[in-house]
């Protein structure tokens, strides 16, 4: 009898723990990926460039991630990504759609940028985790953590990683608000500068992939330079946060305000093929996964489209007035629908 009690327990242990250890050549290179699924609860490993174990002490700071992903108490999902001595944690509520995500630099504290070393690293580790997800099973930790790489992958290099649904939203309803900060036009602007109402709901396009459809692009913005410490000052004045967080707030506003972030002031309209080679609309930099079909990257929104549109007629990833419409799309990268509707194989046809 206890013979068979332990042989059952080890069955469950192997049940409720998936792990793959790769080497993958690459451009002559090895890269080397350790990745853990613990029941339905925790994921967890690593990613190496150079095809190493050693951890990031003993290798190039920016070939080598670690990453953890759990299913809290509270049913929201952490993650956490770091990179060298940078640490991205995202979190994402659910049942209220809330997300939170804060990059840091480990050692200062400050608010950190993902530049394109990083978001490489990135992308590498989703091209290699959509080609094993058929062993991933149906549970939502997973799936979310393929859309937070995506998301981060995709986050533009100059604009600084911070984003609190709750706490924009807050600050952009007083503009619907009768108080000292609707009265004053400053303060309006500032707010309308830095906050917008992110986390409004998003339009599925999926079934409009293969067909020309019309969206605004912005032709003209205004500088949120001169409006940073306006809103220090009002984020100072409404909550009561901790220094640390206070802390980066700062950081994000000094780095918005370094010409990252416009606020769109003139429109015009343009059309375009959604899908395609490009995957224009997709939720995320271009096509990805080798045109596997990736339905858990896949999402297609208006906001998705209008920010593409900015980028093909700015002609630049990173221009201010496109920084402004991905902090619309944020959201979408980890909430939108996603379906067969959207597979890649059938944007490609």
């Amino acid at each position: 009898m206890e013979k068979k009690i332990i042989y059952l327990l080890m069955v469950q242990l192997i049940i409720s723990v998936f792990f793959f250890s790769d080497y993958v050549m690459a451009d002559n290179s090895q890269e080397k990926l350790d990745f853990y699924i613990q029941s339905d609860k925790q994921i967890k490993g690593s990613f190496n460039l150079q095809g190493q174990k050693e951890s990031a002490s003993t290798t190039n700071q920016e070939s080598y991630m670690s990453f953890n992903s759990v299913l809290q108490s509270d049913g929201n999902i952490e993650t956490s990504i770091e990179i060298g001595k940078q640490q991205i944690t995202i979190e994402f509520d659910e049942i209220n759609n809330e997300l939170s995500i804060l990059g840091v630099d480990i050692c200062t504290s400050n608010t950190i940028l993902i530049n394109e070393n990083k978001s490489n690293l990135l992308k590498k580790l989703l091209t290699h985790l959509l080609k094993k997800q058929d062993n991933f099973g149906d549970d939502n930790i997973e799936k979310t953590f393929l859309r937070t790489l995506n998301l981060m992958h995709s986050w533009p290099s100059n604009l600084p990683v911070f984003y609190n649904t709750q706490l924009f939203n807050d600050i952009s309803a007083l503009k619907q608000q009768n108080n000292n900060y609707t009265t004053n036009e400053i303060s309006r602007r500032a707010i309308s500068c830095f906050i917008g109402n992110f986390s409004n709901g998003y339009k599925n396009i999926c079934n409009e992939i293969g067909y020309t459809k019309v969206g605004a692009y912005p032709t003209d913005g205004e500088s949120c330079i001169e409006y940073g410490g306006i809103m220090v000052s009002i984020i100072l004045k409404l909550y009561p946060l901790p220094a640390k967080i206070i802390r980066n707030i700062l950081g994000y506003i000094n780095k918005l305000t370094n010409v990252s972030l416009s606020r769109p002031t003139s429109w015009e309209d343009a059309d375009s093929l959604v899908g395609g080679d490009n995957c224009f609309g997709r939720c995320g930099k271009g096509c990805i996964g080798d045109g596997l079909p990736n339905n858990s990257v896949d999402v297609y929104t208006q906001e998705c489209f209008e920010h593409d549109l900015c980028v093909e007629k700015t002609g630049k990833y990173t221009d201010p007035k496109c920084n402004w419409l991905f902090l619309f799309t944020i959201d979408d990268f980890i909430s939108g629908y996603l379906g067969n509707n959207c597979s890649t194989s059938k944007q490609l046809t």
